[in-house]
């Protein structure tokens, strides 16, 4: 078994800096950011943990494409949202989310999307959304700019800078960080269950 994930990761190092790894990697940002669920950071870090020294660039490449994810999301929620909208919001059960994120919008646009585009929450949420109530594109487009830079930036220096010691920190911390995680969205379920 270890030898097997010895040779995997050596196969990976080996291909880290490939033509296929970054297509996938702008695949992640851009659809992520708008349509799928599926995360760029896991992708990113591995990138930088196999040995590239490119930590920025990785960064740069990687926000760019979320935020050009975002742009189309923000069309998709402004001009198509009763059809491909829907359909993401339906098949993710986002519902009560959407009618929340309304409403936090109504407060502050600029520090709601820097904040989504910073933390895990669902990002594509914030994205039609803003669409769809058509919010400043200026606002949303330099918000999401540093909310993902941010995001990006800090993934791929603090991965560049711990290097095997992310993988160690990981292992020991993974069963206390899935705790916590499960904790906070128990946490987040509830809240939206009172609130309606």
């Amino acid at each position: 078994m270890i030898e097997r994930v010895v040779k995997s990761w050596d196969w990976f190092k080996e291909r880290a800096e490939g033509r296929h790894t970054k297509a996938w990697l702008l695949i992640l940002s851009f659809t992520e950011s708008f349509i799928f669920i599926i995360p760029p950071d896991p992708l990113l870090s591995a990138i930088i943990l196999a040995g590239s020294p490119r930590w920025w660039y990785y960064a740069i490449i990687t926000t760019v494409a979320s935020v050009v994810g975002a742009i189309v999301g923000y069309v998709v929620g402004g001009f198509f949202f009763d059809t491909l909208g829907t359909f993401v919001i339906n098949t993710y059960s986002l519902q009560n989310e959407l009618s929340l994120v309304s409403s936090y919008f109504e407060k502050n646009t600029f520090g709601v999307i820097i904040f989504s585009a910073i933390t895990p929450i669902p990002f594509k949420i914030f994205v039609l959304t803003a669409g769809f109530l058509k919010v400043n594109f200026l606002i949303f487009l330099v918000a999401s700019i540093i909310g993902r830079g941010l995001r990006y930036g800090i993934v791929s220096y603090g991965t560049h800078l711990l290097g095997g010691k992310a993988l160690e920190i990981a292992k020991k911390y993974s069963t206390f960080v899935t705790i916590i995680s499960v904790f906070v969205f128990v946490l987040y379920i509830l809240y939206i269950v009172i609130k309606s």
